[in-house]
């Protein structure tokens, strides 16, 4: 059977009154709410460390024509994305282009609620419309390179940069094991390691090489 021939816009049985014909018509209904579907990032409007930004996405599966032949989905604009925030706490990692998620779409207009983020009427009484979608990113992606895994005991944090950490005091509750140098630009290090010295009863003399070197 060809293609075309596999999904016609009615059926004979839907095109005259009866029980099918209500069903074709519930059945378009239906076909016109939104709900969810699975969209690629073509753009990004990054919060970085302010407050979450928006994605503009394309949805990847594509309606239909009357001969089963797919039809080039459109651009969804300004869709906010998930971040995990509590308060002012937060786990910031912000979409990329050619990102896979989902797109989730809200019963109401959302408008309003987006711009300034306070309880009010919608603008509008449109209804579960692909103009009021939420982004959740993702799904189906690649291998990251930079990742925190959390494994039956114990967690591993792999980072292909630099990783800073900046607070007013970085407290560690177990032994430290360095495979590197570790470099001190303060000087309390030293101040430790003459304090050791002095307590072992073998402290160098000022201005000479201690007797417990630091990489």
């Amino acid at each position: 059977m060809p293609p075309s021939a596999e999904r016609r816009p009615f059926t004979p049985e839907q095109s005259v009154p009866g029980p099918m014909q209500q069903e074709a018509i519930i059945g378009r209904l239906i076909g016109r709410v939104f709900t969810h579907t699975v969209v690629r990032v073509v753009a990004v409007e990054p919060g970085a460390t302010g407050p979450v930004g928006f994605v503009d996405v394309v949805d990847l599966v594509q309606q239909l024509d009357a001969s089963n032949n797919g039809i080039p989905n459109q651009t969804l604009y300004k869709l906010p994305y998930f971040r995990l925030q509590g308060g002012h706490n937060a786990i910031i990692i912000d979409p990329k282009v050619g990102d896979i998620g989902m797109a989730s779409f809200a019963m109401r207009d959302i408008t309003n609620v987006k711009k300034d983020k306070v309880e009010g009427p919608p603008p509008s009484r449109r209804e579960y419309d692909v103009s009021d979608g939420l982004y959740i990113g993702g799904f189906l992606n690649g291998a990251p390179t930079q990742f925190i895994e959390f494994l039956e005991s114990g967690i591993n944090i792999t980072s292909t940069g630099t990783v800073t950490v900046n607070g007013t005091l970085l407290q560690v509750n177990c032994p430290i094991v360095s495979t590197g140098d570790i470099t001190d630009h303060t000087g309390s290090m030293q101040t430790m390691r003459d304090q050791y010295n002095e307590h072992a009863g073998h402290y160098s003399p000022a201005n000479t090489t201690p007797d417990v070197p630091m990489s």
